[in-house]
Parts: C-alpha cells; structure tokens; sequence
C-alpha cells in the first residue's frame, strides 16, 4: 500500500486526471499512451528512490541491546490509584504457638 493512500484511505489522482466533473473531456489514444508512458516512468522513479532510501536506513539501523537493570522508557498501562479508606481491610490477628 502506498504512503498517500495508507494516510487519506484513497489511491492518489495524478494531474494528468484533474479534470472538473463540469468539463467534458475528449480522451483519444495518443493521449492515453502519453499518460500511461509518463505513469511508468514516475513509477520506476519512486521505486528507485525508495530503494535508495530503504538501503540508507537498512545501514544506520543499530540493533536494541537491554542490559538487566538498565534504564529504559516505561508507560505504564494501569491507571492512577486514588486513596480511598474503604478500601481498607482489617487483619485478624493470628497467635503462632511455639512447639519447641
């Protein structure tokens, strides 16, 4: 899927296709071969910048290494706990009988 359409939900329109919805347009063969011909050539131009993009970024990409006790960035998923005295529980008291 491509950039444009993962970002708008939608493939792009290229100015070669702006045409009003009002505009009554006479499309003969020698200008779809026109647009198609420029269609591949930008095409073959994205996929070689990509390319050149990807193999840039694949060489500087270091990979993650945790040492145990490192400091490291956490979010915690549970929510903030707000004090409440009903929440409290009394505990019984419980006699431990020395059997020595």
């Amino acid at each position: 899927m491509a950039p444009f359409e993962a970002l708008y939900g939608r493939r792009r329109r290229i100015p070669l296709c702006w045409y009003q919805d009002s505009e009554s347009v006479v499309v003969g063969s020698k200008l779809v071969l026109q647009n198609t011909e420029k269609i591949k050539l930008i095409q073959e131009s994205m996929k070689t910048t990509q390319s050149r993009q990807k193999s840039y970024a694949d060489k500087r990409q270091k990979p993650l290494e945790f040492v145990e006790g490192e400091h490291v960035f956490h979010v915690s998923q549970l929510r903030k706990y707000v004090h409440d005295l009903s929440h409290v529980v009394e505990l019984d008291e419980i006699h431990a009988i020395n059997s020595h």
